[in-house]
């Protein structure tokens, strides 16, 4: 992965825990949840890097066109897969980020001040079931142009 794409992640990240808005980056976050192939699109916009389009679905129950793979569009870069995640159901309402499956670990001690990353998993009654399965976690992949 390229250092300022995971320097503007990491970035974003570190917002969600600490609850502050970074003043250097703009990051607008767009989620439409596409009725055919029923993907979720995130577009994370950055003034000098352009725009990276997080291309999530899940990857068990997925047949058809899609064959259940995390895969990039023709003509865009994979940068890396991972799992969708947001902050507790419980907490304020917070935006959903595509987390690297490889994330490396910072630091040895937990930080439970701010928000919390959690999995955001499928709900039979909001997503058709199937293909989606009830309670699996949602794989993401991150795509660049």
């Amino acid at each position: 992965m390229q250092p300022f794409v995971r320097q503007v992640l990491n970035t974003h990240i570190t917002t969600l825990y600490s609850g502050i808005k970074n003043p250097v980056m703009r990051l607008v976050v767009i989620i439409v949840l596409a009725v055919l192939g029923s993907i979720l699109v995130e577009s994370c916009d950055d003034e000098r890097k352009g725009t990276l389009e997080l291309l999530s679905k899940i990857i068990d129950g997925l047949g058809g066109k899609h064959g259940g793979k995390n895969k990039c569009m023709d003509s865009w870069t994979k940068q890396y897969s991972g799992y969708l995640m947001s902050g507790r159901i419980d907490q304020a309402p917070s935006q959903y980020i595509c987390v690297d499956g490889n994330a490396e670990k910072i630091g040895t001690k937990t930080n439970l001040d701010g928000k919390l990353l959690v999995p955001v998993e499928a709900r039979c009654g909001s997503l058709r079931c199937p293909p989606y399965k009830n309670g699996r976690e949602l794989t993401c992949v991150v795509c660049a142009k």
